[in-house]
């Protein structure tokens, strides 16, 4: 069972040490060449692969790491994969504050 981050490296570096403290049964990579791809069953990315499931045909759950999900092409997915839309408080804020401040024409 592998959770495969594919997005930046240093940010990979920071969640495969939180892996490794808090889940440690799970084998975490973030560099897509070093792991095969028969074993990644959780992917972590900004934009999904276009070959999705020839690239990663275990495939069980599919995250977005992004502040949402405009980013996917739903209809180049398997319809039968789980998509999972992470929120963090940092992100709800930031979107909140990037909201308000474009809706008043303040320029951040």
């Amino acid at each position: 069972m592998t959770f495969l981050y594919d997005a930046d490296a240093e940010r990979g570096a920071e969640w495969a040490a939180l892996f490794a403290e808090r889940a440690p049964e799970i084998a975490f990579h973030y560099c897509a060449d070093a792991v095969d791809p028969r074993s990644v069953k959780y992917l972590g990315v900004w934009h999904p692969p276009t070959d999705i499931s020839a690239k990663d045909p275990n495939l069980e759950v599919l995250f977005s790491l992004g502040a949402g999900v405009d980013q996917f092409d739903f209809d180049a997915l398997p319809a039968e994969l789980p998509v999972v839309r992470m929120i963090e408080p940092g992100i709800s804020d930031a979107m909140a504050e990037y909201v308000t401040l474009g809706s008043t024409g303040i320029a951040s």
